[in-house]
């Protein structure tokens, strides 16, 4: 973007020599090979015209000048990632969103709610400007719901994420009239888990009464004595408490073993060498995947499409060293890191479920609920189906979704979702975005 503004001067001859100076000052501490890196060399052309850049790639020194050009007023526009607005205080008269999706290291995302507010914040600056200006660009569709979340949503919640270490006790217990037990009382980290602590008591303590006041009864069925039974009130043969504990305990213990080898075998059989030839080609568009994501079970859904997310494939041999490092270190999520999956699932809008909502509003996203094509977690749940299966009494009867309320969206999944693959196969037409396709 800044580059593009060739034709662009935004300051005048004074201000051009200011900018001059600092920038020559600061750069006279690089060494004379450091004066030479092209970053520093094409950005004096840019700040002497009012166009500064600020990103996590630039050298320290350089973000430094502009921090203090943009401060002194000598910087009109400024092409800045989330870093410079969120982590100092830099007010604009304008603030401008170029688009609606940022990179989180793992896939392109929406901006939440808290990275908006920060950024937004920085309109209008204090003492000069009446208002501030924000301007969002909108380089896509966007659903209504997601607009919503991202202007009056609630903020990221701010949680510590100080971390104790052997280095650093060993550290602080090095130097003299340092108390590292006084430190770690004094963090937020801490203060947070004080903060919690008394709802954790609480449900402790709800959790130990309820375990007191569970009876465990033993059945011990015998062939030859249908009424050998052994039961809390004495009928039958009967066993001691402890002898009942140790029973339960060993059950929990094998199902625990139980489930850990189930999930050994899931994250064996979602190696991409065994699965992907099941879902990359396009012969295999329209099968079923049973999907659950972040313990939400959404069901049967049906392929779209499976790709390789961008700038995954690594060339060379050091990148493939790196590579295979990298799935060493976690294996869960370097299966899952490679390939994105979108899959047709029925779902619906998690803000119909806010009874606080005017009627009529959710009247109208109601009726509108089968244009929006494309879904996520953060917006969307499963359906609660309509009709329980025989014998099973533990959904009632007002915990069933309305079947208005239900539309087919296109969710990205990665292959930790997968939960189960069907060989059934259906028709799929290319542009699910329409209606009718869905």
């Amino acid at each position: 973007y800044a580059l593009g503004l060739t034709k662009e001067d935004y300051t005048d001859e004074v201000e051009k020599d200011l900018i001059t100076q600092v920038y020559t000052n600061a750069i006279d501490s690089l060494g004379t090979d450091d004066q030479q890196l092209p970053q520093v060399l094409a950005l004096l052309p840019l700040l002497k015209r009012g166009i500064g850049i600020h990103h996590g790639g630039l050298l320290p020194i350089l973000k430094e000048i502009v921090e203090i050009l943009f401060s002194e007023g000598l910087i009109k526009a400024l092409f800045a990632t989330e870093t410079f607005s969120i982590g100092i205080n830099m007010p604009a008269k304008t603030v401008v969103f170029t688009n609606t999706r940022k990179w989180d290291g793992k896939d392109f995302r929406w901006v939440t709610s808290g990275e908006y507010i920060q950024m937004s914040g920085r309109a209008g600056r204090r003492g000069k400007d009446d208002r501030g200006i924000v301007i969002q660009m909108l380089d896509e569709k966007m659903e209504p719901s997601v607009c919503k979340g991202i202007l009056y949503g609630d903020p990221d919640p701010l949680n510590s994420s100080y971390k104790i270490k052997y280095n650093m006790l060993l550290n602080m217990m090095r130097v003299e009239d340092v108390d590292p037990e006084y430190l770690l009382r004094a963090s937020f980290h801490q203060y947070q888990k004080e903060k919690d602590a008394p709802a954790l008591i609480q449900q402790a303590n709800e959790y130990e009464q309820k375990a007191s006041e569970t009876t465990i009864e033993l059945i011990d069925n015998d062939d030859n004595d249908d009424t050998d039974h052994a039961h809390a009130d004495g009928s039958g043969k009967t066993q001691q408490p402890q002898q009942l504990e140790q029973i339960v305990s060993e059950y929990y213990h094998m199902n625990q073993q139980l489930q850990t080898t189930k999930y050994k075998l899931k994250q064996l059989v979602r190696q991409p060498q065994y699965v992907m030839k099941f879902l990359l080609n396009t012969n295999n568009v329209g099968r079923f995947l049973d999907v659950v994501i972040d313990d939400e079970h959404y069901g049967w859904g049906i392929l779209v499409k499976c790709q390789h997310k961008p700038g995954t494939q690594t060339s060379g041999e050091a990148g493939r060293a790196a590579a295979a490092a990298s799935k060493d270190d976690d294996n869960q999520d370097s299966i899952s890191s490679d390939y994105t999956l979108d899959v047709l699932l029925m779902c619906v809008d998690r803000h119909f479920d806010n009874t606080n909502d005017n009627t009529k509003s959710q009247q109208e996203d109601m009726e509108n609920s089968n244009l929006l094509w494309r879904g996520s977690v953060r917006h969307c749940r499963p359906i609660k189906p309509q009709n329980n299966e025989k014998g099973d009494t533990s959904m009632e009867e007002n915990e069933t979704d309305d079947s208005k309320l239900a539309s087919m969206r296109v969710f990205t999944v990665e292959l930790q979702h997968i939960e189960g693959i069907s060989a059934v196969k259906v028709f799929v037409p290319q542009d699910v975005q329409r209606i009718e396709a869905r």
